[in-house]
This record gives structure tokens, sequence and C-alpha cells, in this order.
């Protein structure tokens, strides 16, 4: 495979039909999955146990695609949720079930835990108080931060590769501390009356360089505006993305179009 591609339909469906061409061949993968917080493009999941249905079914899949000792990198937060939904507010930790789902399901070893500071990004919920006053002992604390968890495809009877990084002596030094400081995206994108959650470059930079080396296979399973696409082939990776909403092709082709002084083309496959 030489070109990026991006695939426009439902992971759940597109991902069976990678398993021939792609088994055990993608180095990585980083992914920011849906938050269910009731998003335009979360639509299709009307409770809570259909969405972690489909992330078991959409992570099922691309653990079967990473390569021995390869690398699944998931960025999430914890769920918020108003009085409207359950008669008072309320934070949920996904934390386990993610864990559960990675390790206890898939098998693969949990290997990095990270603390994505988000510099100082206030979060509307966090906010809630009970009395405009704000001083009654009911303050909410902003989690201005989100995680980066990272797990590894381990095979007992192989030895992991040694991976020809392109990551410097200072990058080590500053990405080897569990606490990831940069800002998110000052504003997300809005398309056409849909808004989407944008991870800033930075996130996947930090993991395609630390986990991959050029020329290597990356995927995102829920691409969004393609910013893992894009991040892989300006360092020399492939990257691979699915997105289930095809109004976003225009923006992807606009996002994602080659360079002038190279020949590597993305191919947009409808699925």
């Amino acid at each position: 495979m030489k070109n990026s591609r991006i695939y426009f339909g439902d992971s759940r469906e597109v991902l069976p039909e990678l398993l021939s061409e792609f088994k055990d061949r993608i180095a990585l993968l980083v992914t920011s999955p849906p938050y269910f917080v009731g998003r335009g493009y979360e639509g299709y999941l009307a409770t809570e146990d259909e969405y972690w249905t489909m992330l078991h079914e959409v992570f099922d899949y691309s653990t079967r695609l990473i390569e021995p000792f390869g690398k699944v990198a998931i960025n999430f937060a914890d769920r918020y949720a108003n009085s409207k939904e359950y008669g008072h507010p309320v934070e949920f930790c996904y934390v386990p079930e993610y864990c559960y789902m990675m390790e206890d399901v898939f098998r693969c070893d949990l290997w990095a835990r990270i603390i994505w500071d988000k510099v100082r990004v206030m979060i509307d919920g966090a906010r809630h108080t009970t009395n405009k006053g704000r001083f009654t002992g009911s303050m909410r604390i902003a989690p201005n931060w989100e995680y980066i968890f990272v797990w590894r495809k381990y095979v007992d009877c192989l030895k992991p590769p040694i991976k020809n990084l392109d990551m410097t002596k200072d990058e080590w030094g500053e990405w080897v501390n569990g606490i990831w400081r940069f800002s998110s995206v000052p504003r997300n994108a809005t398309i056409r009356n849909t808004k989407f959650a944008v991870f800033p470059r930075e996130l996947p930079k930090r993991l395609i360089k630390a986990y991959t080396e050029p020329g290597d296979i990356v995927i995102d399973p829920f691409a969004g505006t393609g910013t893992t696409i894009k991040v892989a082939r300006d360092l020399g990776r492939i990257g691979i993305g699915i997105e289930k909403n095809r109004e976003m092709e225009d923006t992807l082709r606009i996002k994602l179009q080659p360079d002038m002084f190279t020949d590597d083309i993305v191919e947009f496959i409808n699925v």
C-alpha cells in the first residue's frame, strides 16, 4: 500500500472489509471516539448501552488489524450528565470501561497513561452551582484535561520489533513525562450545522513519532476532520481513516490534498 485512504462508512462495516489486506499490519491506531454527549454526529446512538456496544465492535475489529506489539492510543474524557437526564448533575468515570474493554475483552496490555492538560479549558457543566452566589459549597471542578491511554497488542511467541524512530532526544525528554500540556483547538469546526470535536495536531504527532517509524501505517476509525491522517502523511507514514459522515468529504479533500512536491495522494472510498 502506497497511498493514504479515507473510507466513508460505518467503522463496524468498513473494518471487517480491511482484514484481508491489513490484518496484523497496522502499527498504530490513534483516535478520539464520540463522547456520547449529544452531538449531531452521535444521533445514531440512542442509549449509552448502544454507545458501548458500538465501541466494542469497532475495537474488536481494530485490534485484529494491529501488528504484533503495535499500539492502540485512545483519547477520551469522562462524561458529565446534567439534571435533565438524571434529575441531578453527575459525572461518570470512563477509565474502568475502557480498561475492561481493551484489557479483559481484547487482551491488550495497558502500556501508557497520559493526562492531557488542555491549558485552562473551561467546561460549562463543571461550573454548575446551585446558587447564583457560587459560594454555597457546591462548586464543580473544571475537568480541563482528558486521558490518552495507550494499549499494546502483546504476542507471547514473538519479540518486539525495533523501530527506527524519528523522535528527537528533546522530544523524548518532554514526552516521557506522563502529563502532556498543550492547548486544545481554539474553535471546533462546524460543518453543515454539525459541530465536530477536533483534537490538535500535537496529539497524534507525539503518538505517531513515539510509536511508529516512517513508512508505517496509522489508522483512525473515527477520522472526523482527518487530523490523524494529515499528521501521519506529513510525518512520512501512511494514514487510513474511516468516517461515517459522508458530508465530511469536501472538508477532507481540502485538508488532505497532497503537497505539490510529493506524489502521495489520498484515495477516497465509499463503502
